[in-house]
């Protein structure tokens, strides 16, 4: 089952009708992506990318071409300008970088999302768990400066578990939680975030996204909405 909402600043109504009508599923935990659902985290990922880069390879990147990339593995976009020898030293020092953006400056609130979560939590006392496919320290990072962090039970991180839209996440809270799929509910913004709430076979609300081609966007909610299963997951899986 899959439902959509814009991320204009109605969505929280919209998401508010949308979990109702999730009742008769007795949803019990929901499973949020962060990145492009939670905050709006272009700005930080690009700028620690583009320095990272000059810092490894001393190549210049430009942040337009960053953007293109952003919804895939910041390993896989790294390869785009640099040797895969390189790799180790890029993803230490582009860890580095972001988790120092982000204790400098907390990443933006996406629109409505604190009073999303505010309702889901303490209105209809529904636990909150975020999957990324972060690594574990800059996932941490981000979500300590959001101000955030004590509204969920769990931050499950794409380092010690394997990447969406791999189960394991969701399979880690359904032990812990003893909820079985259909009381999960999965909240994202990407055909990442689709597929895995397939594989766990447990209901989807989808946020539409103007951001990159790894995203859901407007234009293909109405398509989206029909088939959420007949969605084909991106060729990787994003995360950063």
């Amino acid at each position: 089952m899959s439902m959509f909402a814009s991320t204009d600043d109605g969505r929280t109504g919209e998401i508010r009708i949308a979990v109702r009508a999730l009742a008769d599923r007795r949803v019990r935990h929901v499973l949020l992506d962060w990145d492009g659902t939670v905050v709006d985290s272009h700005e930080h990922i690009t700028n620690a990318f583009t320095t990272a880069v000059c810092q490894i390879t001393g190549k210049s990147v430009e942040p337009p071409a960053v953007k293109a990339l952003i919804g895939r593995p910041v390993g896989e976009m790294f390869l785009a300008f640099g040797q895969e020898r390189q790799l180790p030293d890029f993803l230490d020092r582009f860890e580095s970088l972001y988790i120092g953006l982000c204790r400098a400056s907390p990443e933006p609130l996406l629109p409505g999302i604190l009073e999303m979560l505010q309702w889901l939590k303490d209105e209809e006392g529904i636990r909150l768990s975020i999957t990324s496919n972060k690594r574990c320290a800059t996932l941490q990072a981000s979500v300590n400066s959001s101000g955030l962090a004590s509204m969920f039970d769990r931050l499950l991180d794409g380092q010690t578990h394997s990447p969406k839209p791999s189960g394991s996440m969701g399979e880690v809270v359904m032990r812990e939680s003893d909820v079985v799929p259909s009381e999960l509910l999965v909240i994202g913004d990407s055909h990442v975030d689709s597929e895995f709430a397939r594989v766990l076979n447990c209901p989807f609300l989808g946020l539409a996204s103007h951001t990159t081609n790894h995203r859901i966007r407007a234009d293909e909610v109405q398509r989206l909405v029909l088939h959420w299963r007949a969605t084909e997951p991106p060729a990787s899986v994003g995360g950063y």
